[in-house]
């Protein structure tokens, strides 16, 4: 945006030298400079809630210097040379901000998309514009058409543009990944924009090795076509690779609500979910590294110490009477599995079957209180099997 009204005020002031950057037979147009302008105050809108009365003042503006330069230039129509790739620019880089405005992640894509090509065509333009101005030296003999190139000024703010409007697309259609707690994640919006404008990239560094070729029109329509099938195989990858990590983050979240450890092959605790702190009260911290039996001082029904886990192969559910961190008895219903088959690593399931076993133990006693009371009271129990006809009498009532 600087550059851009650094260059509108110089057509208000007439200094060349704020036009071309020293290249007179192609100065910025006005019309051009405040489209980019327009262009500009969009993309802060589409950022970030602007207020209306900023982007009003912007548009005005830019408007006006580029109606004073018109009427202080008439000649600009007919004796500078008005590129024709900047309008194809200045269309892309609208659509990639309307895109941008939407903030739907789809949409962003085709934003960054877009973006890219206009980052593209600008930088194609802008090393044209330099070859051939002679301010970089080519290697071969071809002189570049002037209708290919774009005025400096022009260049500079399409290629700092596009590239805000790049960052940004790719920054909020990737805002699935920046959720992750990997930080690697966090930085793929930076690293993904060189990759959609690296065939740009290797023409223009190309263009200071080696002769630039001799359609450089064809060029142009090869570069954009190699952009579009880069982003969009670039764009399927990275939309696979979320769909399948966030996958494997919900169903990881899942398994770590409930109560789950896995141990090697002498019970070391290796693992320890967020519903087995729940259940026995440990913090992860202070369990990994514990023999889990040791740890919840557990026991098997007969108050025997329960079987090493950590064996291959499928072990079994064993009930197991284990210890929380405040004192109290938890019984569990534990199930053992190898760790993707693995020797030295077991995966254990907790139930907390005590709830139950409290409710069985409740039934027992109110069946023994029942049988006590009948013998006390001379009443006989039985339960008559109307199929078979048979009775059964209940302990000794009969």
């Amino acid at each position: 945006m600087v550059s851009t009204t650094v260059a509108l005020l110089g057509w208000s002031l007439d200094l060349p030298r704020l036009l071309d950057y020293g290249y007179r037979d192609l100065p910025a147009h006005p019309d051009d400079l405040a489209g980019l302008l327009a262009v500009c105050a969009a993309f802060i809108a589409a950022m970030r809630p602007a207020p209306t009365w900023l982007i009003a003042s912007l548009l005005f503006s830019s408007t006006l210097i580029a109606l004073l330069c018109l009427f202080q230039h008439p000649f600009i129509a007919t004796e500078a040379v008005h590129a024709g790739i900047t309008p194809a620019i200045l269309i892309l880089l609208v659509i990639s901000v309307a895109l941008l405005r939407l903030r739907r992640v789809d949409l962003m894509r085709v934003a960054a998309l877009t973006a890219a090509l206009a980052a593209s065509l600008a930088m194609l333009a802008a090393s044209v514009t330099l070859h051939a101005t002679g301010m970089l030296p080519s290697p071969g003999s071809v002189t570049p058409p002037m209708d290919l190139a774009v005025a400096l000024p022009i260049a500079i703010t399409a290629i700092v543009l596009a590239a805000a409007v790049l960052v940004e697309a790719c920054d909020g259609a990737l805002a699935v990944l920046a959720q992750q707690e990997n930080p690697g994640w966090h930085n793929l919006h930076y690293v993904l924009p060189f990759i959609l404008v690296t065939p740009a990239l290797i023409v223009v560094v190309q263009g200071l090795i080696v002769p630039l070729p001799p359609d450089l029109i064809q060029l142009l329509a090869v570069v954009p076509l190699e952009t579009i099938i880069l982003g969009t195989v670039v764009w399927w990858l990275v939309t696979g690779l979320v769909t399948e990590r966030m996958a494997t983050r919900e169903f990881a979240r899942a398994l770590d609500n409930g109560p789950i450890v896995m141990v090697d092959g002498a019970g070391t605790i290796v693992y320890w979910s967020r519903g087995c702190e729940e259940l026995y009260g440990w913090p992860a911290a202070l369990a990994i590294g514990q023999n889990k039996h040791a740890l919840l001082h557990s026991r098997t029904l007969d108050g025997t110490p329960p079987l090493p886990t950590g064996a291959p192969g499928e072990v079994g559910g064993t009930e197991l009477i284990e210890r929380h961190r405040d004192g109290h008895e938890v019984r569990v219903l534990e199930q053992a599995r190898s760790a993707d088959g693995s020797t030295t690593r077991a995966v254990l399931s907790m139930s907390d079957i005590t709830a139950r076993a409290a409710a069985e133990r409740a039934l027992g006693d109110s069946e023994t209180r029942l049988l006590l009371a009948a013998q006390a009271h001379s009443i006989g129990v039985f339960e008559w099997d109307a199929r078979s006809n048979a009775i059964h009498w209940v302990g000794n009532t009969e």
